[in-house]
């Protein structure tokens, strides 16, 4: 009994390695079938067709950027839009409290961060 066993797992691993020989060379072959008309394709084109290629998929690239961050960024004329998220400073209130401490002779220079001077 253990003798067919044993004959038994080793043709099925015979039958296992053959198959996975046969998948491994046709994946292969499949591969090097797309990579051979990849580069083909790519071959056939002129230098001005890749430039024109380049340039679209740039342009489409510029879009998809400037779409995803319209939603998050505003700069200039859309500035009015922005949400007040509470991270916002008032420079006019903070101008004012400064001339207010200049004007009493309130020293500044505490609240100033700390560090090593530029030359």
């Amino acid at each position: 009994m253990d003798e067919r066993l044993q004959n038994a797992v080793d043709e099925l691993k015979k039958r296992t390695e053959t198959i996975c020989s046969v998948i491994k060379k046709r994946s292969r072959t499949t591969t090097d079938r797309i990579d051979a008309y990849a580069k083909s394709a790519i071959d056939r084109l002129s230098v001005k067709e890749r430039l024109v290629i380049i340039f679209a998929i740039g342009i489409a690239l510029g879009f998809a950027v400037k779409h995803s961050a319209s939603q998050n960024v505003t700069i200039g004329y859309d500035d009015y839009t922005v949400k007040n998220q509470g991270k916002a400073y008032d420079l006019i209130a903070m101008q004012k409290k400064l001339a207010e401490k200049a004007l009493s002779g309130e020293s500044t220079a505490a609240q100033a961060p700390q560090g090593g001077v530029c030359q």
